[in-house]
């Protein structure tokens, strides 16, 4: 079995995952690109209702921050 790849990244980060993208298409690998959701400067207000605070907060026994989220 084999187990797809999954780049993680953010819209914008071009410049960042080219290297990797390059790489992956060089070796034949297939991948996906999937994009994130930027919280370094909060959440985007469309976002916040997705996000369950006091639950993440009893699994992990402390806040997390927009940027984990």
């Amino acid at each position: 079995m084999t187990l797809p790849i999954l780049v993680l990244s953010l819209p914008g980060c071009e410049a960042r995952r080219a290297p990797l993208l390059g790489f992956l298409a060089a070796a034949g690998l297939p991948h996906e690109v999937l994009f994130g959701v930027d919280g370094r400067n909060g959440l985007p207000e469309p976002h916040c209702a997705e996000v369950h605070r006091a639950a993440a907060r009893r699994r992990l026994g402390r806040e997390m921050s927009d940027r984990e989220f």
